[in-house]
């Protein structure tokens, strides 16, 4: 696919630079060891490449995943990249700066970053003056029966536009403050629902399946979801759930927006019908069309075109929000 073929292009161009600042560090931090021992760095430079390459594998994938759920420290650690080349870029004219300041000012950013993070995730605790306003609840009715209708017609808000993963984020926030007013007030929930979620973890990797095969799993997996949602009791299972199926939905669209099918129109409210994409799908398997690199405009029918804009159109708002 072409976004494919583009990351992996910037990446060895990315590489490819910044290799040129490595080799000369290598070989300036290795010359007085050449005149002590008379032997050859070469072995201790290929050692620290090895090691440095290993580290990168192994902690790669858990640092990306933590900037890229935290848009704040994204932007902090381009902060960084851009101060460190100010850095460079100054010290090749001749301009002496105190790195000290540069590097101070950089660990105090974060350290501030990470306390607001901090913070948000232990929002502070709300008195039962805003949770009786945040709810609308009547003092003269029980507020377990009403939380319980609160619930109910938010879940079957959720239940009813599950495909409208833009609204996610709004709900999610809506379900922690249900859940954090309802707990001000002494109403509970059951908290053994949850364990019901960790059986729908396992998910297939796309890249291995066919098109038809890769949808069909995915509907699958909503269905087990839809189903946890409707009979759900708890907001924070109900989060925990829109947490999940975001994902899983991110990685889905992304799938679908790397088909090389033009780009059109579409509503990002259109709704489409499983069975009729499951089954254009299955028509062109039989005709052993069954990548998502062998869609083209000529072969792909209209309907499964307006589906793989409708996807694009999806996963470009979620990489934008």
């Amino acid at each position: 696919a072409t976004t494919f073929t583009a990351a992996v292009t910037q990446i060895v161009i990315v590489d490819f630079i910044f290799s040129f600042d490595s080799v000369i560090s290598a070989i300036g931090m290795t010359n007085d060891i050449q005149h002590e021992t008379h032997g050859n760095p070469l072995v201790i430079i290929v050692l620290a490449v090895l090691i440095s390459v290993f580290i990168m594998m192994v902690f790669s994938g858990p640092i990306s995943k933590f900037i890229n759920e935290r848009p704040t420290i994204k932007m902090i650690a381009l902060s960084f990249l851009v101060a460190i080349g100010v850095l460079l870029i100054a010290e090749g004219f001749g301009e002496h700066m105190q790195k000290g300041y540069i590097y101070f000012a950089l660990v105090y950013a974060l350290i501030v970053e990470l306390l607001n993070l901090r913070m948000r995730k232990n929002p502070a605790k709300m008195s039962p003056e805003q949770a009786l306003a945040l709810l609308h609840l009547n003092h003269d009715e029980p507020f377990e029966e009403q939380i319980e209708v609160i619930l109910f017609e938010l879940k079957q808000k959720i239940y009813r536009q599950l495909d409208q993963l833009l609204l996610f984020p709004k709900w999610i926030k809506e379900l922690s403050r249900l859940d954090t007013a309802a707990r001000t007030l002494g109403v509970g929930f059951p908290d053994e629902k949850l364990a019901l979620f960790k059986e729908y973890k396992e998910v297939s990797d796309s890249k291995k399946l066919s098109m038809r095969a890769q949808f069909n799993a995915q509907y699958q997996i909503k269905v087990k979801i839809s189903l946890l949602v409707y009979n759900g009791k708890s907001p924070l299972l109900l989060k925990e759930l829109l947490e999940f199926w975001l994902e899983q939905q991110k990685d889905f669209f992304q799938y679908w927006a790397g088909a090389g099918i033009k780009d059109q129109e579409i509503l990002l409210s259109k709704q489409f019908d499983p069975q009729q994409i499951l089954g254009l799908l299955s028509e062109l398997q039989k005709v052993e069309i069954t990548s998502i690199e062998d869609l083209s405009n000529e072969n792909t029918p209209l309907l499964l075109q307006q589906y793989i804009a409708w996807n694009k159109a999806v996963w470009s708002k979620l990489q934008d929000a």
